[in-house]
């Protein structure tokens, strides 16, 4: 198993869960794109593009933003909130405020939502995002 799964990063729902493990992985990867590095399993495992969307969201932040330009406190309840999101989402899935929801009103300020893709091509991956409450 250690050798399938062991360069994977901290599972966001897993037993062994450690936010301080995963913020110190997030600010390694302090050259990446917010949303890059969410996505990027080796440093969190089990985000994928519909919560790194709704994360992102609610925190207000751009996924294009640098994660080094990222305030730590923010990223630090970024990451503490990843449970309690991902724990929801299992339980059921509740109305995106901006995945899926591309030109559709942002559910907050009514500003259209805009789409963004995210990683290298051909891996490029495509997350959603409130121009207004996630300013770049």
């Amino acid at each position: 198993e250690q050798t399938l799964i062991g360069h994977l990063g901290p599972d966001v729902l897993g037993p062994a869960w450690d936010a301080a493990a995963a913020l110190a992985r997030l600010r390694e990867a302090s050259d990446q794109t917010i949303g890059d590095a969410l996505l990027d399993q080796r440093i969190l495992a089990g985000v994928g593009t519909y919560w790194a969307s709704e994360a992102l969201f609610l925190q207000g932040l751009h996924p294009l933003t640098r994660v080094a330009a990222v305030d730590p406190e923010r990223l630090a309840r970024l990451v503490e909130r990843l449970p309690t999101l991902l724990g929801l989402g299992l339980a059921r899935r509740p109305e995106p405020y901006a995945y899926g929801r591309a030109r559709r009103p942002c559910r907050r300020c009514g500003t259209p939502i805009a789409r963004v893709g995210v990683g290298t091509p051909p891996q490029q991956r495509e997350l959603f995002l409130c121009p207004r409450c996630q300013p770049a």
